[in-house]
């Protein structure tokens, strides 16, 4: 796999390919903090095409050449090769230069690149669904840039831990970290950040089912968000209220919110944000058995999430795609849905997504006749569900068995 000479110029650049924004819990690619990366050492690859030949040596022939460059150098080349050895799932490999860039930064003296390694190990423990991990060497970034007085990859780093308790649904530790976020915003006159961080302890609070207290605290994230004319920061809040109204049956509402939340998204050039606003927009029109409707949303979103790039989003907006026309007994179209949903959601490792996934291709089966497909499609949901820590999700798809293959009890 070869990377671009000018993408691989700085640890910044190694550390975001490494990156997930994986939130779904609200809509594909929600807004994840960690995308932010962080800022890092300007480490210049002295000559063209050095990384393309050295990708493809084995690490003891590349460390000869990379031994003989300074420091910056050797620590952002190292990193470089480092992602590209995680992409090909060389995960032996990729950690010898990992710990080859660590040894240098301590070697000599340079603190913030030992935090920004320590932190890149946490985003590839958090890649690896390592979530303990990457929670433990995070913390030592956070240390590390906090005794260099580092505040700015300080607060980029608790982003990061925040945002991985969130995705592993550890609320209640992510609201601890968002609220030291804010704090830490307060402290630094950091608009931007206070607003985000009061954000993402709404949604938070959202949803761990304190609706009260996170429309409250939507609203009082959304004042913040006016007086600094943040407008991602009124967008992320104006979605998200849209979310609340939705659960609370107030449809019209809703789409209001969503309609204004997309005009900022699109203003701003957010992808993913626009394409959010529709898939959640689907979600009402399907309520309301507006198929055609909830299909166009739907439609719209994915073109969207492709255009970002991002494997997940297209994953599930083809899975909800997919959702509609079975809806609709449009069964040929779901299926073709769910197998482009499955090869997206695949390659994107979001396992929880493919176990819904199995269990609406399991419906599917069953709507055709196809009981023996729907049993094994319903069997490798509860073992998905099983694995992402979901028994109760798991236990619904035997239960769904039973009703395809009643136990039946031998007369005595």
């Amino acid at each position: 796999m070869i990377l671009s000479r000018s993408a691989v110029t700085s640890i910044r650049f190694a550390a975001r390919l490494l990156v997930v924004g994986c939130l779904a819990l609200m809509g594909p690619g929600h807004g994840s903090v960690a995308s932010a990366g962080f800022a890092a050492t300007n480490a210049a690859i002295p000559e063209s095409g050095l990384l393309e030949r050295l990708s493809i040596m084995t690490f003891d022939r590349a460390k000869d050449t990379i031994s003989s460059l300074g420091p910056e150098e050797r620590i952002g080349l190292s990193l470089a090769l480092a992602t590209i050895w995680n992409q090909k799932r060389e995960p032996g490999v990729m950690r010898s230069y990992v710990n080859y860039a660590f040894d240098e930064a301590r070697t000599n003296g340079l603190k913030r690149q030992e935090g920004e390694i320590w932190f890149y190990r946490a985003q590839v423990a958090r890649n690896g669904n390592d979530l303990e991990g990457s929670v433990v060497l995070v913390d030592k970034a956070i240390q590390t840039f906090a005794e260099q007085g580092n505040l700015s990859l300080q607060k980029q780093s608790l982003s990061f831990k925040a945002n991985t308790l969130h995705i592993y649904g550890k609320f209640k530790d992510a609201i601890r970290i968002y609220e030291e976020l804010r704090n830490l915003a307060d402290t630094s006159g950091d608009v931007f950040l206070k607003v985000d961080s009061m954000y993402r302890i709404a949604l938070l609070q959202q949803q761990m089912g304190e609706t009260s207290v996170s429309t409250e605290s939507l609203q009082g994230t959304l004042r913040a968000a006016e007086e600094a004319n943040y407008s991602l920061g009124i967008a992320n809040c104006l979605k998200v209220l849209g979310i609340s109204s939705a659960n609370a049956g107030e449809s019209k509402t809703a789409l209001n919110y969503f309609t204004k939340a997309a005009e900022l998204y699109q203003k701003a050039g957010d992808l993913i944000g626009y394409g959010n606003c529709f898939f959640n927009s689907g979600f009402v029109w399907r309520k309301t058995e507006d198929h055609e409707r909830a299909i166009a949303c739907f439609r719209e979103a994915l073109l969207n999430f492709s255009s970002a790039g991002g494997l997940s989003g297209v994953g599930i907006a083809q899975k909800e795609l997919g959702r509609s026309y079975f809806l609709q007994k449009k069964y040929p179209e779901a299926d073709v849905c769910f197998t482009l949903a499955e090869d997206a959601l695949n390659r994107a490792q979001a396992k929880g997504d493919l176990a819904e996934l199995e269990t609406f291709w399991g419906d599917l089966c069953v709507a055709q006749g196809r009981k023996k497909d729907a049993v094994r499609r319903f069997e490798t949901s509860s073992a998905l569900y099983k694995e992402v820590g979901l028994p109760d999700k798991a236990y619904i798809q035997t239960l769904n068995i039973l009703k395809i293959q009643p136990i039946t009890r031998k007369k005595e």
